[in-house]
C-alpha cells in the first residue's frame, strides 16, 4: 500500500529539513513524498533538491507562487498512493505515525479517513496543546459534520491518511486562507467511514508568521466568509442539533460583523443577504437548552438588530472606546 505524501512549501529554509527528515524515517517505508514548492525565494529549492538527490522516493513539483491549496492540488494530480496524506513544510510527524495507522485500512476496506493525534508545539517544542480524542469509528457524511463542528474531527487536513479517492473526488478552493475548514463538508460526503486513532502522532509547529497567525486582510476576511457560508449551509441540509446550528451561525454573522467594521458592507453585500434570509428563529433560541442563556446576548442583540444594525451597533461602542 503505497501512500504518497503531500508537502507544500514557501519559504520554510529553516524547517523543511525537521518535516523531511521525519516524513523519511517514517518506519513504514513505502511512501512517495511530492514536495510541491511554492515558488520560493529562500534556499528552500536547494535543500529539497538535496533530499530528491539522496532518496529516490523524493519527487519535487514547481510552481509560481500560487498558494497553498493550488500547490496541494497539484500535488494530486501526480500521486500515485492508494492512499494520501498532507504534512506542511513546518510540521514534522512521529516515526511509527504512518505504520500505526495504516494497518487500520488493512483492516477495514470501508475505511476511507483516519485521523490520528496531533501536539500544538512551539519554535522550541514546547507543547501547546494536545488534541488527542478517543478512538471512535464514524459511519455516516451527518456523522462525520457533527464531529467536525463540535471538534473532534479537526479543521485540517494534515493529521488524517485518506484513501485517494476521497481527495481527488473535488480541489481544494483557490483561496488565500481557510481552504482546510472549506473542505470538510466534501471530505465528510466522499467518505464512507472514518475512524478517529490514538496512535501517531502530527507535531503542528503554531508559525506566528503563518497565514492563520497574520493579521486579517478584506481578501483574508472574504475568504473566511466564503467557507463560513459554506460549511453553514451545509449544517442546513442535516437533522444536526439545532444548538450547533445557532453556534455556527451566529460565530459567521459576528465574524461578518467584523468584517463590516472594518472594511464597510459594500465589500460584504452577499454575506450579509445569505445570513440575513437564513437568521434562525427566536424560538429556537430561547427554547433550545443546550444553547446556554449566559451566551445569548449578542445573539440576541444580532437577531433584534440585523447584520448591519448589529454592526453599527458594534462601529459606535468602539469609537466610543
Amino acid at each position: 500500500m503505497l501512500i504518497s505524501v503531500i508537502v507544500p512549501i514557501y519559504n520554510m529554509e529553516h524547517l523543511i529539513s525537521k518535516c523531511l527528515t521525519s516524513i523519511l524515517n517514517q518506519t513504514y517505508e513505502n511512501i512517495e513524498v511530492i514536495i510541491v514548492d511554492d515558488g520560493s525565494t529562500d534556499s528552500s529549492n536547494e535543500i529539497i533538491k538535496n533530499y530528491a538527490q539522496q532518496d529516490h522516493r523524493v519527487k519535487i513539483l514547481e510552481q509560481s507562487n500560487q498558494g497553498t491549496w493550488i500547490a496541494k492540488n497539484n500535488g494530486l494530480k501526480i500521486a500515485k498512493g492508494e492512499f494520501i496524506t498532507i504534512v506542511d513544510a513546518d510540521d514534522y510527524i512521529l516515526s511509527d505515525t504512518f505504520e500505526k495507522n495504516i494497518r487500520y485500512f488493512k483492516q477495514d476496506y470501508s475505511l476511507d479517513v483516519v485521523q490520528f493525534p496531533c501536539q500544538m508545539v512551539d519554535e522550541k517544542n514546547n507543547i501547546i496543546n494536545t488534541l488527542k480524542p478517543s478512538k471512535r469509528i464514524i459511519n455516516s457524511e451527518k456523522e462525520y459534520l457533527e464531529f467536525y463542528f463540535s471538534g473532534i474531527i479537526t479543521g485540517f487536513v494534515w493529521g488524517k491518511i485518506f484513501r485517494r479517492n476521497v481527495l481527488t473526488a473535488f480541489k481544494f478552493p483557490e483561496i488565500s486562507n481557510s481552504g482546510d475548514s472549506y473542505v470538510q463538508p466534501d471530505i465528510a460526503h466522499y467518505s464512507r467511514k472514518t475512524m478517529i486513532s490514538e496512535e501517531g502522532m502530527y507535531y503542528y509547529y503554531q508559525n506566528p508568521m503563518s497565514i492563520t497567525k497574520t493579521k486579517y486582510t478584506l481578501i483574508k476576511s472574504l475568504s473566511t466568509l466564503f467557507m463560513l457560508r459554506k460549511t453553514y449551509s451545509t449544517l442546513l441540509d442535516f437533522k444536526i442539533e439545532k444548538a450547533v446550528k445557532l453556534n455556527r451561525f451566529f460565530h459567521s454573522v459576528g465574524f461578518l460583523c467584523e468584517t463590516i467594521v472594518l472594511y464597510g458592507e459594500s465589500n460584504v453585500v452577499e454575506y450579509i443577504s445569505y445570513f440575513s434570509e437564513n437568521m434562525p428563529s427566536y424560538q429556537d433560541l430561547f427554547l433550545n437548552k443546550k444553547y446556554l442563556y449566559r451566551k445569548k446576548c449578542k445573539p440576541l442583540l444580532m437577531k433584534f438588530f440585523g447584520i448591519r444594525g448589529y454592526s453599527k451597533f458594534l462601529f459606535l461602542i468602539r469609537k466610543l472606546k
